[in-house]
């Protein structure tokens, strides 16, 4: 379905503009003469790709604030196109804002909220539209809402701990590479000018600062041009070999200290969903179906679907996770000890709890190693550049005779 941007007038004269989901100008006009606006004119453009532009515009904390808005406005007894309505006044995004609009229109056009929410997964992923239909069935509206909420809160103070541990390091990196770039420009090459008209033998650590600096002032555009063609050459690859995606997400995987962290950090996800999904009535296929979207890995990907085959084939969830290699001792003996109990949904609890610790401490200890190593990788770049520079200037003086 097309989206138009549109403009329309409410029966104030007040001019408001958005975008909107339409068959076509006419199912456009009768939408938003439904919510009250008369159309002035409008655009379609044509195709879905805007939707791509916004994809990452909405933020987890906006969706936390809807979920939160939603589980009271229901819980004191308002109506689901009443309670968008109400939200599509208060949020001041303007892309949420025509979303709210046009799922309260297919509400009241017959469609239920799940459904109304399926076109817009770059908003609402498939795991949150799924446990919204979950809580239409079962009238457990309210607790999904709330379960989303809470859900969501814990994604992003873990996603906010593992930003916060890269920062540094990424802005200390770009201070040391940004010093190393103007000891080799501009500093370097006075040098090679000034200390051979000493006289005297030039270090070999000197002679290494010289072919140093010589290379990345001859070739510094190839620094930059290089990871850039990498980049897009990664992408076109993709399109055109797409298993190529899957060989990249296992060389992430198979790397050092980056690889387990991306891994324990999805089985946090997939532990924490499960249990979600698990208790609000979605059967385990289902739920391994729907968690396979949860990361953008498709090595990861392809493990949850032989999961899921060997779930279907009658293994257990402990015994399928183990045998890929998810799940390492204990944590199999304590899943498998909940589904013998029929407490998968408690296991699968404790599992993503002893996961989360364990996310947590690596982070810790990345951020407590990597300021010493960092500052260690700036004291040897200076240190080099100083014996380079003073170690001819002193060598020569030591020679001098007064």
């Amino acid at each position: 379905m097309p989206e138009f941007t549109y403009r329309a007038a409410n029966h104030r004269g007040k001019i408001s503009q958005g975008r909107i989901q339409a068959l076509n100008t006419k199912d456009l006009e009768l939408k938003l003469t439904r919510m009250g606006l008369w159309l002035i004119d409008a655009r379609s453009d044509g195709h879905q790709d805007l939707r791509i532009f916004h994809r990452r515009v909405i933020s987890r904390k906006l969706l936390i604030l809807f979920c939160i808005h939603m589980e009271q406005l229901l819980k004191a007894g308002t109506s689901i196109p009443d309670a968008l309505n109400e939200l599509r006044l208060s949020i001041p995004h303007p892309r949420f804002r025509d979303v709210m609009a046009a799922i309260s229109e297919d509400i009241q056009g017959g469609k239920g909220l799940s459904e109304a929410m399926f076109p817009y997964p770059e908003i609402f992923p498939n795991i949150f539209s799924s446990l919204v239909k979950v809580g239409e069935k079962t009238g457990k509206l309210v607790y999904i809402f709330r379960a989303l909420a809470n859900n969501l809160k814990w994604e992003d103070e873990l996603a906010a701990r593992g930003v916060q541990a890269v920062r540094y390091p990424l802005v200390v990196g770009v201070v040391v590479m940004a010093l190393f770039f103007f000891l080799m420009i501009f500093l370097a090459p006075r040098l090679m000018e000034f200390i051979p008209k000493m006289g005297g033998e030039i270090p070999f650590y000197t002679l290494v600062l010289f072919a140093v600096s010589r290379f990345v002032v001859q070739w510094w555009w190839l620094m930059i041009v290089l990871p850039v063609g990498l980049f897009f050459g990664i992408g076109v690859g993709l399109r055109l070999h797409p298993e190529l995606d899957e060989w990249i997400g296992r060389m992430w995987l198979r790397t050092w200290f980056v690889g387990p962290l991306i891994q324990k950090f999805f089985l946090v996800r997939f532990t924490t969903n499960f249990t979600l999904m698990y208790r609000s009535g979605v059967s385990v296929l289902d739920s391994l179906v729907i968690l396979s979207g949860l990361t953008n890995n498709k090595a990861l990907v392809r493990l949850i679907n032989r999961v899921h085959d060997r779930v279907a084939e009658g293994q257990s969830v402990s015994a399928a996770l183990s045998e890929e290699g998810l799940l390492s001792p204990p944590l199999p003996r304590l899943l498998e000890a909940g589904e013998a109990n029929g407490q998968l949904d408690h296991a699968m609890e404790n599992v993503g709890y002893f996961l989360e610790r364990e996310v947590r401490e690596t982070i810790d200890n990345l951020q407590s190693m990597v300021e010493p190593v960092l500052t260690l990788v700036m004291g040897m770049l200076l240190g080099w550049v100083i014996l380079s520079v003073f170690g001819p200037i002193y060598e020569t003086i030591s020679h001098v005779r007064f």
